[in-house]
């Protein structure tokens, strides 16, 4: 499914909850500020601002949205970092002082 059935699909979300009955203009303007997002931001987006207890009472502005979608590209680029720096750690097979140590453990936890 393409970006723009993707937004079509939040947008309709968004017109069920609150009601509300967009103008093609309206649609047009919110796709020019949104569309170049990440569809999956987007829906996150939309469900977070619905949630929100003080901004989800009105239909939100592209502003709105877009304060959550870059919550949501910093958290994917956090993730990112995390996954890197784990590939980076050289991961050295347990030496044979820590397999004793584990099978001490092992041992007191069957006692």
């Amino acid at each position: 499914m393409g970006n723009e059935n993707r937004f079509k699909q939040s947008m309709a979300a968004l017109v069920a909850v609150y009601q509300n009955v967009l103008q093609p203009e309206t649609i047009a303007i919110y796709w020019d500020a949104l569309g170049r997002f990440n569809p999956d931001h987007l829906d996150k987006a939309v469900r977070a601002h619905i949630a929100d207890t003080k901004e989800g009472k009105w239909f939100p502005k592209p502003a709105n949205l877009i304060s959550f979608i870059k919550q949501c590209e910093e958290r994917d680029r956090q993730h990112q970092e995390i996954v890197k720096a784990s590939h980076r750690i050289e991961k050295a097979p347990p030496t044979d002082e820590q397999r004793k140590m584990v099978r001490d453990m092992i041992k007191e936890l069957k006692a």
